[in-house]
Order: structure tokens, then sequence, then C-alpha cells
């Protein structure tokens, strides 16, 4: 069950890895899918272009992190170790992820203009 939530990053980061799981099959579908004849409501400007699969693959790779820390501390026996330990892990990945968005939004810009 996935649920958007404005408090919590797992939601956002397990409906990013759901999409990403079917990624193909949604692929597929939009190559097969012919909008003639009836109103689904699906349109074509909704399909996702390469840059959104890059954009939504980098937004689950920085959630990633997120997910597992959370998943490391949640609970009754945690110990203030298993906090310091999850905290080291998300500087570091907060500052992998910060370069990574960067350099896509340089690319974009050079393809821009």
């Amino acid at each position: 069950f996935i649920c958007p939530n404005t408090t919590r990053w797992n939601s956002i980061f397990l409906a990013a890895n759901r999409f990403l799981v079917v990624k193909d099959r949604l692929l597929k579908f939009w190559q097969e899918w012919n909008p003639v004849g009836a109103d689904t409501g699906l349109h074509p400007a909704d399909m996702l272009t390469t840059d959104d699969w890059l954009e939504l693959e980098l937004i689950h790779d920085a959630l990633e992190t997120f997910h597992a820390a959370t998943m490391h501390v949640e609970g009754h026996g945690t110990f203030l170790s298993n906090w310091t330990n999850a905290i080291d892990m998300l500087m570091d990945m907060i500052g992998e992820a910060r370069d990574n968005f960067k350099k896509l939004a340089v690319e974009n810009k050079q393809e821009q203009g």
C-alpha cells in the first residue's frame, strides 16, 4: 500500500521504487497504447521522458538511504549508536545526492541552450 504523506519520505521512496520496478511494463503499455476512439483520460504528454526517468531514478537513489536509515533506527530497542551511524550515512548520501542533482541541472541547462 503506497500513500502520500508530507511528513515521511518513505512513502515517496516506495512509490518511486514501485514505478521503477514496473518501468518496462509502463514503457510497453505506452508503446502499444492507441488513444484513438476512446477517452481514457490518458494523454501522450503524460508519458515520462528519458530525463523524467533519470530524475526519478536520482530521487529514488537519494531517498533509498533515508529509507534504510529509517529502518535502521526504528523500533523500541534503538541505541544512540544506531542514530549516529544513520546520521553519518545520511550526511554522506546528502552530499552525493546534491552533486548528482547539480550535475543533472547543468546537463539540462546545456541541452536547453
